[in-house]
């Protein structure tokens, strides 16, 4: 019976991902780089990672397409959450680094300098910068690259769908962004949650880019979904792929820099 429910789940998975990708990221090109669990059981696949900006010197800065995993952001509560100084981003580059890419492959992924992700919209400083292979989006990044709330919108594959991740009816996530969320001083007041907790900022079931925050600690009941982003050097290793890199993701998000599409 189990296992019937795993193939249904699956066959569902791959029909709404068909469909949800055919209009948002048609013209998308995407490649298959590393390998990661994929299915229920655990099975691993190559990871395919959709190629959202192509650099003259052969350099590509990509994005998982589907939703490789689902986990909270720290392991534990902290009202003082960075993206620099949290769990998750010590999980991208340790387990996910070396699970997913071989010795090979993680010398073709350059080291990005990462900005911290101030929160323009309450006035929340983003901690300190971070230099690392496996990054996550901004707030300000993911609607750079993801203008509409429909390119935005996320599926999970069957491996991180299979753990307790928050799935809306059509089986869409939320998916974690390095944006730092509100904080215990702020007005309105915070929710009970995130005073308790920490709060880090998040793409919602609908591709919304929901600022006020969510809490980074469930103690792994109410999970969301991790999308990574890599800066990918070309096959052919030369001296600059192990320089930082810093052109892509260098920019400061402006001061007075608003969300197009946000809410509390």
């Amino acid at each position: 019976m189990r296992n019937t429910i795993k193939k249904i789940l699956s066959a569902i998975f791959l029909f709404l991902t068909a469909i949800t990708f055919l209009n948002c990221t048609a013209d998308a090109k995407s490649i298959f780089f590393g390998s990661y669990p994929f299915e229920a059981d655990g099975r691993s696949r190559p990871v395919e990672w959709i190629v959202i900006r192509e650099l003259p010197d052969g350099k590509m800065l990509a994005t998982s397409r589907y939703a490789v995993e689902a986990m909270d952001f720290n392991d534990g509560p902290n009202n003082e959450i960075t993206y620099e100084n949290s769990a998750l981003r010590r999980w991208l580059n340790g387990y996910f680094l070396k699970t997913a890419f071989n010795e090979k492959e993680r010398d073709r992924l350059i080291p990005m300098h990462v900005n911290p992700a101030d929160n323009a919209v309450y006035k929340v400083n983003g901690g300190r910068p971070a230099k690392d292979k496996v990054f996550l989006f901004s707030a300000y990044e993911a609607e750079f690259f993801f203008p509409s709330k429909e390119e935005r919108v996320l599926y999970p594959t069957p491996y991180a769908a299979s753990k307790p991740l928050i799935l809306s009816e059509k089986g869409s996530v939320n998916w974690w962004l390095r944006t730092v969320g509100r904080r215990d001083d702020d007005e309105p007041p915070l929710r009970k949650g995130c005073s308790n907790t920490g709060c880090m900022t998040r793409i919602t079931f609908n591709g919304s880019i929901y600022m006020n925050g969510t809490i980074i600690y469930t103690e792994g009941k109410a999970l969301y979904a991790v999308r990574p982003v890599i800066l990918l050097g070309p096959e052919n290793k030369t001296d600059d792929n192990d320089k930082r890199e810093k052109g892509v993701f260098s920019r400061t998000e402006p001061e007075n820099y608003q969300l197009k599409r946000w809410k509390y």
